[in-house]
């Protein structure tokens, strides 16, 4: 009986065995049959050229030549490694026989595995296993956790995640009161890691509000287009860093009626009295500053809905977005990026920085905010060992993750999770995110749909889920 790895092989045509690599035809005679060599060849180009590396997301075929005989039949399963050897996953062939590896900053070198089963037309079937030595990846992924710090002489030090090793230089282009300056970071080829650059070229007078365009130059190796990688954007005011303006303001209590969400005042934690409850707006002078400086970079919100665009620059200003988030506003929110979000968030509410995390918590992402937000607490894998990073977060999760990052920033503080507030559909919250939907309605954060509906499994846009984390942002910065 064959193995349980065995999986159904291609059809024995002769196309099937240029694909898979098997060579038809050997030296040997007898029915016992081995691997002999294997080699990496571009899909759809020349099957003679030879790749030395791989590209993540490229696709590739395995071609191998064996001792096999003409009459026998082959099948393969195909693994790579990413710890030299320590453990193997499986490879699954694509149309035509295609193989890709995935994006992954931390996946930089391979070995490939080729275990065959042949079974002979007269003879006992055997099996063998070929191991290749170690393959370079190519990795083109874009920038990643782009930050802005103000120092206090007046220069802006930039941090980032370089998640490829393909470029030969960032382009950094600032916009400012002074115009668009480019400036080139070279000599970051092959490293993968946190990133910095300190441009010294500010104002030493004036506090300025400059944006700034991180962009990976791949120019070096041939790409597909759809992954040459974007550009990550970010926003700072010099001297004196954004953390130290006035960025938020209470107002007086509000008047029953005012048809305005309750929201606390600084040191309240209960609803019941009508004083306690006022609104915190964002301040005019920080809006104005935005506003001010965007006008050189245009594209920043293209594609953004009117009336998410007075939000979206609140919260670009403040510093809650992600390069991740800010383009394509209109389409739904991965769980990956609602989790860069909410560490975003928790850096603005504590005045910490998370250090980046580089160590895979699930199988299938390595996403350094990810990982951040599981080490907080912040989020749960779907099961053990999966996150479903590319799924769309349901309005329930992404409430109950609110939850808990305030929690987390601001511990001690008790918060209304109590049920104030029904709605035809609440029923259908799950047990697990009640607490963190009351919390969510109860703090003027997400207000119920159509039909009063509050549709806890719907989908979010990504400019939804900055306005959300915005919002809980303003409604408990204050909360002591």
């Amino acid at each position: 009986m064959y193995p349980l790895l065995k999986k159904t092989s291609l059809l024995l045509t002769a196309s099937a065995l240029l694909l898979t690599g098997v060579t038809v035809g050997g030296a040997r005679a007898d029915a016992e049959a081995d691997i002999r060599s294997m080699s990496l060849r571009p899909i759809g180009g020349d099957y003679q050229h030879r790749l030395q590396y791989v590209t993540a997301e490229v696709p590739f075929v395995i071609m191998y030549d064996t001792t096999k005989v003409v009459s026998t039949t082959s099948t393969d399963t195909l693994f790579y490694s990413r710890d030299n050897g320590v453990s193997w996953i499986p490879l699954t062939r694509g149309e035509g026989g295609a193989l890709t590896l995935p994006i992954d900053a931390s996946l930089t070198s391979v070995r490939f595995r080729i275990h065959a089963w042949f079974d002979p037309l007269v003879g006992s079937n055997s099996e063998d296993d070929y191991e290749s030595a170690p393959y370079s990846v190519k990795q083109p992924g874009a920038p990643t956790d782009v930050k802005a710090t103000a120092n206090s002489n007046g220069s802006v030090t930039l941090t980032w995640l370089d998640n490829s090793n393909m470029e030969s230089r960032y382009d950094i282009t600032r916009s400012g009161p002074d115009g668009k300056k480019t400036f080139t970071l070279s000599g970051k080829t092959d490293s993968i890691g946190q990133v910095s650059y300190v441009d010294t070229q500010t104002s030493k007078t004036n506090n300025t509000w400059y944006v700034y365009q991180i962009k990976p130059i791949i120019d070096q190796y041939a790409i597909p287009e759809y992954l040459v990688p974007g550009e990550a954007v970010t926003i700072v005011e010099s001297t004196p860093p954004l953390a130290g303006i006035n960025d938020i303001q209470t107002t007086a209590p509000l008047l029953k009626g005012s048809g305005i969400k309750p929201i606390l005042k600084p040191g309240k934690t209960k609803l019941n009295v009508l004083d306690d409850i006022a609104k915190i707006t964002v301040s005019s002078d920080l809006i104005a500053k935005v506003d001010g400086v965007i006008t050189n970079v245009p594209d920043i919100f293209a594609g953004a809905s009117s009336w998410a665009l007075p939000e979206l620059k609140q919260a670009f200003g403040l510093g809650l977005t992600t390069s991740e988030t800010m383009s394509k506003y209109t389409e739904a929110i991965t769980r990956e990026d609602f989790a860069g979000l909410a560490v975003r968030l928790y850096e603005k509410l504590t005045g910490k920085t998370v250090a980046p995390d580089y160590n895979p918590v699930f199988k299938d992402t390595n996403n350094v905010q990810v990982n951040q937000a599981y080490r907080l607490g912040i989020v749960n894998g779907l099961t053990n060992d999966t996150f479903g990073p590319k799924n769309p977060i349901t309005r329930q999760e992404m409430s109950v993750m609110l939850l808990r990052t305030v929690r987390l920033a601001k511990s001690g503080v008790a918060l209304d999770t109590t049920t104030k507030t029904t709605f035809t559909d609440s029923s259908s919250i799950s047990s697990w995110a009640q607490d963190a939907m009351n919390f969510v309605v109860n703090y003027g954060i997400m207000n119920g749909a159509a039909g009063n509906k509050l549709d806890p499994h719907g989908d979010t846009t990504r400019e939804q889920a900055i306005l959300l984390s915005l919002r809980t942002y303003l409604a408990t910065a204050v909360l002591q």
